[in-house]
């Protein structure tokens, strides 16, 4: 039986996104309610034909605008930002790590370079409504041929299985 996160297209197929430099404040890692700069990089991402914004600061990505970014680089590491101010802790992410780590994967937190993403063989964004969505397209550049990688599918699978208990 599908839960009815898996009935979401973004969980199923993946989701196209755009980067943006980010402008906000340097206290990210509060969440408060003023989330003005979010809800425009989302509504310039839709009017863009894009599902969502992917920030970037001067050391590399930052996150998106309402999730955090993940890349699976070519021998297969996981690769994710570490925590500061500069980006919000998600508690899907935290999940991620620690199912990513139990299942043998190796996991680096650093930050992500743009130049990276175009050369990712995966890349995935968490969030408490996306959970786990591939990113098939950044700026109309396909990562690995815009197909879903078999990391991300694993991870979908693992964290399924942990919300089913």
């Amino acid at each position: 039986q599908a839960s009815d996160f898996e009935q979401t297209s973004a969980f199923r197929e993946g989701i196209h996104v755009q980067l943006r430099e980010d402008i906000r404040w340097l206290h990210r890692d509060i969440k408060t309610t003023m989330l003005m700069p979010q809800v425009m990089a989302k509504r310039d991402a839709l009017a863009h034909g894009v599902s969502d914004t992917l920030f970037y600061d001067e050391q590399g990505i930052t996150e998106g605008a309402s999730s955090n970014v993940f890349l699976v680089d070519a021998y297969g590491t996981l690769v994710t930002r570490p925590l500061s101010n500069r980006l919000l802790a998600g508690c899907t992410r935290e999940r991620i790590l620690d199912l990513a780590q139990g299942a043998g994967f190796s996991v680096d937190e650093r930050p992500i370079q743009r130049a990276e993403l175009a050369r990712a063989a995966e890349c995935f964004v968490t969030s408490a409504t996306y959970l786990i969505a591939p990113v098939l397209t950044i700026d109309g550049v396909s990562i690995a041929d815009g197909q879903v990688g078999p990391v991300t599918r694993m991870l979908q699978r693992l964290y399924r299985n942990y919300i089913n208990g």
